[in-house]
């Protein structure tokens, strides 16, 4: 089991795929801490892309415009961004990860019901209609504190 470090969630973990090897992988969102990093890394190439610089995000971009070529990314984690943009953004970004997604991504966010939504005034509802995504194939499921856990593949 992995030594706890702020900003992780244990459970999460069990999300990203123990395989090692040569994937290429987009930390979207990631902060500036990076918490995943050391998790996502052992999978491959690793970026880390936020829109706020700090010594550990390799790419400084919005993730409305992923500077991504398209179906470049065999492994797409974002954790805690989509309930911080507005529907419009959300749509958007939604839509860029299918864009460069080739391989599997794994979306997790607060929902209205987790004890911790109403406590940060930048949550915003996710207004994504997750059953309408038939490409790729998408499976959407809620924990029982309220963490929406989103899957997409196109494997």
């Amino acid at each position: 089991m992995p030594v706890y470090q702020e900003g992780v969630d244990l459970w999460k973990l069990e999300l990203i795929p123990r395989d090692e090897g040569e994937k290429t992988v987009l930390d979207l969102g990631c902060g500036v801490t990076t918490p995943y990093r050391q998790f996502l890394e052992k999978l491959g190439f690793y970026v880390a892309l936020d829109i706020r610089a700090s010594k550990r995000v390799t790419l400084v971009a919005d993730c409305r415009m992923i500077p991504i070529r398209d179906k470049s990314i065999d492994f797409l984690w974002c954790s805690e961004l989509i309930e911080h943009l507005d529907r419009s953004g959300q749509e958007r970004t939604v839509g860029e990860i299918i864009r460069v997604l080739r391989g599997r991504a794994v979306i997790t966010y607060p929902t209205e019901r987790h004890v911790n939504f109403p406590k940060d005034p930048t949550h915003k509802p996710v207004e994504i209609d997750w059953e309408k995504i038939v490409e790729p194939r998408t499976s959407y499921r809620e924990t029982d504190i309220g963490e929406a856990i989103v899957e997409m593949s196109y494997e």
